[in-house]
């Protein structure tokens, strides 16, 4: 049921991504509601659609951070990424304690995966928002039509 609901909310954070925004300057610090309020709120709802389902939610964080918090989408993806990172080690460990990493496909991966997010990053930052943008609407689009392949199709 989660995925399809997804599927509706999809192209409304591609508009609300493409959406221009004006005036728009990187936060140095959070105010004390975003802070104690907002960010833990959205990491409880964007938390429990990961580990329930999972793809996307680094694009969900990014994008909860970029209209509810208001940061700029280059602070709105690196927060992202630190978030995502934690909740991938601690999944990383549970399934370590129950001996289901496959270390012979995990550790390739897992160096691949690297050097792609660091290609990644340097673009995003080099070529500022309109990259991030474009890459944004490009993984809700692969992620809705998985999701309708996956649940109407299939």
């Amino acid at each position: 049921m989660l995925g399809k609901i997804i599927i509706f909310l999809l192209p409304v954070a591609a508009i609300v991504v493409l959406y221009p925004r004006k005036n728009i300057k990187a936060k140095e610090h959070l105010l004390s509601k975003d802070l104690y309020f907002k960010v833990p709120l959205i990491c409880i709802v964007i938390g429990f659609y990961d580990g329930f389902f999972g793809p996307g939610t680094g694009s969900f964080l990014a994008i909860s951070f970029y209209v509810i918090l208001g940061l700029g989408l280059i602070e709105a993806t690196a927060n992202a990424k630190m978030i995502n990172l934690a909740t991938n080690l601690g999944a990383l460990v549970s399934f370590m304690i129950a001996g289901k990493v496959i270390y012979l496909l995990g550790i390739p991966l897992a160096i691949s995966n690297m050097f792609g997010n660091y290609l990644g990053s340097h673009l995003a930052i080099t070529k500022g928002e309109k990259v991030i943008k474009l890459f944004l609407i490009i993984v809700l689009v692969i992620l809705m039509i998985t999701l309708v392949w996956r649940f109407f199709i299939k």
